[in-house]
Protein backbone atom coordinates (compact mmCIF):
# COMPACT_ATOMS: atom_id res chain seq x y z
CA UNK A 1 0.00 0.00 0.00
CA UNK A 2 0.98 3.34 -0.73
CA UNK A 3 1.95 5.93 1.79
CA UNK A 4 -1.80 7.28 1.22
CA UNK A 5 -3.54 4.57 1.74
CA UNK A 6 -3.18 3.67 -2.11
CA UNK A 7 -1.27 0.79 -3.72
CA UNK A 8 1.66 1.82 -5.23
CA UNK A 9 2.10 1.16 -8.86
CA UNK A 10 4.44 -1.55 -9.58
CA UNK A 11 8.09 -0.24 -10.43
CA UNK A 12 8.89 -3.27 -12.80
CA UNK A 13 5.84 -1.79 -14.95
CA UNK A 14 6.57 1.64 -16.22
CA UNK A 15 4.02 1.57 -18.59
CA UNK A 16 1.37 -0.05 -16.51
CA UNK A 17 -1.70 2.66 -15.86
CA UNK A 18 -3.42 0.22 -13.57
CA UNK A 19 -3.10 0.82 -10.14
CA UNK A 20 -3.87 -2.60 -9.03
CA UNK A 21 -0.39 -4.94 -7.60
CA UNK A 22 0.39 -7.25 -10.90
CA UNK A 23 -0.23 -10.28 -8.70
CA UNK A 24 -4.08 -9.10 -8.43
CA UNK A 25 -4.31 -8.94 -12.10
CA UNK A 26 -2.56 -11.88 -12.25
CA UNK A 27 -4.89 -13.93 -10.22
CA UNK A 28 -8.04 -12.08 -11.64
CA UNK A 29 -7.01 -13.52 -14.80
CA UNK A 30 -6.31 -17.61 -13.77
CA UNK A 31 -9.45 -17.04 -11.68
CA UNK A 32 -11.66 -15.76 -15.29
CA UNK A 33 -9.58 -18.51 -17.26
CA UNK A 34 -10.10 -21.87 -14.80
CA UNK A 35 -14.37 -20.42 -14.43
CA UNK A 36 -14.20 -19.74 -17.89
CA UNK A 37 -15.44 -16.35 -17.96
CA UNK A 38 -14.22 -13.21 -18.57
CA UNK A 39 -12.11 -10.94 -16.07
CA UNK A 40 -14.62 -8.25 -15.77
CA UNK A 41 -16.82 -10.93 -14.55
CA UNK A 42 -14.71 -11.89 -12.03
CA UNK A 43 -14.28 -8.39 -10.84
CA UNK A 44 -17.94 -7.73 -10.68
CA UNK A 45 -18.51 -11.41 -8.69
CA UNK A 46 -15.68 -10.13 -6.01
CA UNK A 47 -17.46 -6.33 -5.91
CA UNK A 48 -20.83 -8.22 -5.48
CA UNK A 49 -19.57 -10.42 -2.70
CA UNK A 50 -17.96 -7.81 -0.85
CA UNK A 51 -21.42 -5.40 -1.01
CA UNK A 52 -23.17 -8.18 0.45
CA UNK A 53 -20.81 -8.71 3.36
CA UNK A 54 -21.02 -5.14 3.95
CA UNK A 55 -24.32 -4.90 3.43
CA UNK A 56 -24.62 -8.03 6.23
CA UNK A 57 -22.35 -6.35 8.24
CA UNK A 58 -19.58 -8.53 8.38
CA UNK A 59 -16.57 -6.23 6.90
CA UNK A 60 -16.60 -4.36 10.20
Amino acid sequence: MGEDGGVERNSKCKSCTLWLPCTTIEAIDRQAREDGVSPAEVVAAAIRAYIADENAGRCR
